[in-house]
């Protein structure tokens, strides 16, 4: 029975793909005739599978005086894009290509990016796939000129851009003592027990790192710059790694001075905090506000796990849970679906931490009669959680998807207070 409920899930995630697939090869062999009718000559045609930050080369072709390659998506899928010359440096396109900022990447639009040359200009073409996952259809196309635009041939056209609002002057930046203590003043509001401040100093070109050895909890940390508006525009971003089985990442690339970072661990573990875009040689603080683990959160699937769940549940409520949870389950990599009895009126959470493994993202998803609630998390993020209330005694269906590479999980569900 179990044999056959594999091959059964297998088989319809199989035909599930196919008109997406199916989609993006007609898209493909319309690319294809459109640059036939323009008089190119096709030279390369290939399908990509790529997982989220891998970067894949576009072999290099010769003929014509011109070069365009074009790389087609599904439509919700991003990836990005840079060029050069035979000289330039392969090293030195895939730092550009792999870099939070840079002039010489080209990002995808509606699952489109055409890129054309001439005399050698995009002799190299490397490729970032920068959503969780998809797969590229590939053209490479040789001429005496350059392809026409192809989206209006497979409908991908984004239209006329509204023109550019204008935002007014930057936002004046708060001296930096008024900056800790209005963070100071929130984190307290919202429940730590204690707010500590660690100093740090960027380098000349504004990158900078702070070791951290956080306590066994929830930490709110806030970078942030020692910047005054004579600095110009200043954007702080910053980012950590937990290691430990599979790392957890968190980054924030929000465009201030200062960045804010949540994670929680199980137990005391040295954080390494990576930021960049501080003034040159300046000061920077880092608040680490500390939130005790809920007691409601179970600690006996281990401490990866009962991190996992507790940053899932805290992006749902402000305090708690107090209580064990009512439902308990694991899996491992791949889908399950399981139901769990509901009492009308009643409202839930429901988390999803990892145990051990690297999954290349997570979904969870639950539909309770006439609604569902879904959270969909991308690689190095170890936990997801959804809230949702049942209108009648029918149940709810809890699914979760977990690719990866020797993944465990654990799904725990918490009774809340009555639906309004």
């Amino acid at each position: 029975m179990k044999r056959a409920s594999i091959w059964a899930v297998a088989l319809s995630s199989l035909f599930a793909a196919r008109p997406a697939l199916a989609d993006l090869a007609d898209d493909a062999a319309k690319i294809e005739a459109a640059l036939t009718a323009g008089g190119l000559e096709l030279a390369r045609k290939e399908t990509l599978f790529v997982e989220e930050g891998h970067v894949v080369a576009v072999p290099e072709t010769t003929g014509g005086k011109c070069r365009s390659v074009i790389v087609t998506a599904a439509r919700n899928v991003t990836f990005s894009a840079v060029t050069g010359s035979a000289q330039d440096d392969a090293d030195d396109l895939i730092a550009a290509l792999q870099a939070p900022r840079s002039e010489r990447r080209f990002e995808s639009t509606a699952g489109v990016l055409q890129l054309s040359g001439c005399g050698g200009e995009i002799a190299r073409v490397y490729l970032r796939m920068t959503s969780a996952r998809g797969a590229l259809e590939v053209r490479v196309a040789h001429g005496d000129a350059v392809a026409e635009d192809v989206t209006d041939a497979i409908g991908r056209s984004a239209g006329p851009s509204a023109p550019r609002g204008e935002v007014g002057p930057l936002l004046s930046v708060s001296s930096l003592a008024d900056r800790r203590q209005r963070a100071d003043a929130a984190a307290r509001a919202d429940g730590a027990t204690n707010v500590l401040a660690i100093e740090g100093r960027a380098e000349a070109n504004g990158l900078g790192l702070v070791k951290i050895k956080a306590v066994d909890g929830c930490h709110r940390f806030h970078v942030m710059a020692d910047a005054t508006d004579n600095d110009g525009r200043v954007d702080l971003d910053a980012e950590l790694r937990v290691e430990g089985g599979g790392a957890t990442i968190v980054r924030d690339r929000g465009e201030a001075p200062d960045a804010r970072l949540d994670v929680c661990v199980g137990s005391t573990t040295e954080i390494p905090i990576v930021f960049s875009g501080a003034p040159p040689k300046s000061r920077v603080l880092v608040l680490d506000a500390l939130f005790p683990l809920p007691k409601g959160i179970p600690d006996h699937f281990g401490d990866r796990a009962q991190a996992g769940l507790a940053a899932a549940v805290r992006k749902r409520l402000r305090r708690g849970p107090d209580t064990a949870p009512i439902f308990e389950t694991t899996g491992a990599h791949g889908s399950m679906t399981t139901s769990i009895p509901t009492e009308p009126g009643r409202c839930y959470v429901a988390a999803l931490g990892v145990m051990r493994g690297t999954p290349r993202g997570m979904r969870l998803f639950v539909q309770t009669s006439p609604r569902s609630a879904t959270e969909e998390v991308p690689p190095g993020t170890d936990s997801a959680a959804v809230s949702f209330c049942a209108s009648t005694s029918d149940g709810a269906r809890l699914r979760v998807d977990a690719p990866g590479l020797g993944v465990g999980w654990v799904l725990s569900l918490w009774l809340l207070g009555a639906s309004k």
